[in-house]
């Protein structure tokens, strides 16, 4: 699973900063908790919050959740929202920025054009119950595929700059620097298109009506190597010296 996947890393990059006096006293990998973030790490006295992702890939940078109304498509309430992993145990601060954030690049407007035309969805007309068929689920699936639109990357690097986050490290990529370089560091500005997808997305395999429509920031491309990566020991070297 890529989530779990996800979650090794960061622990592989903890382990490594940690084993190198990096990371300050008492803290732990973020995991599911978009509250917090994935790493810290320190330089020359100071800490920074690191974003880790295994690849590129993969990534995305924060989910969010759909609901078909009276008035059209709307971006969900807070409690539906994943932002990078939020649950309702974990808060919902993080899942209020994204939220914020997707409003702010036009989530909304660009569902309703690209699916507002249809008609309402099964999944929400129809009760989720036995007599949910897999003709349903199909027909919504057809009716709301995947959809991008392009999107300015400083929407994603602003998300992260509020959280005080200004780090990023990609796995096979190194580490990079969003919107600002506050400790310095030689390394490149995460230099890449983004883009917002809607789409359907199954939850669970079964039953058959587990799935909803959600939305995502994805980044299209990939930048140059970075001249400084965290998962090498050299450059951990060079970081604790």
């Amino acid at each position: 699973m890529p989530g779990q996947k996800g979650f090794i890393y960061e622990g592989v990059i903890h382990t490594k900063l940690k084993n190198k006096g990096l990371v300050p006293l008492g803290f732990k990998p973020a995991k599911s908790d978009a509250n917090k973030p994935d790493g810290k790490f320190i330089y020359k006295g100071e800490i920074y919050n690191l974003e880790i992702k295994l690849n590129f890939e993969q990534a995305d940078f924060g989910q969010g959740t759909l609901d078909y109304t009276n008035s059209g498509w709307v971006l969900g309430g807070v409690q539906e929202f994943k932002a990078d992993g939020v649950t309702p145990r974990d808060g919902y601060a993080a899942a209020e920025k994204m939220r914020e954030l997707l409003r702010a690049v036009g989530t909304e407007k660009f569902a309703n054009r690209e699916w507002g035309f249809k008609k309402a969805p099964n999944k929400i007309t129809i009760p989720n119950d036995s007599n949910f068929t897999q003709a349903m689920k199909d027909e919504d699936y057809k009716n709301f595929p995947s959809r991008y639109k392009p999107i300015s990357k400083k929407s994603i690097w602003d998300y992260y700059n509020t959280n005080n986050t200004y780090f990023i490290l990609f796995g096979g990529y190194g580490l990079y620097h969003m919107g600002m370089n506050p400790a310095n560091l030689p390394i490149p500005s995460l230099d890449v298109n983004a883009r917002l997808r809607i789409r359907t997305k199954p939850t669970k395999t079964y039953p058959v009506y587990s799935y909803r429509f959600t939305t995502a920031l994805l980044v299209q491309g990939k930048p140059m190597r970075s001249t400084m990566d965290l998962d090498r020991r050299t450059d951990l070297d060079k970081l604790a010296a």
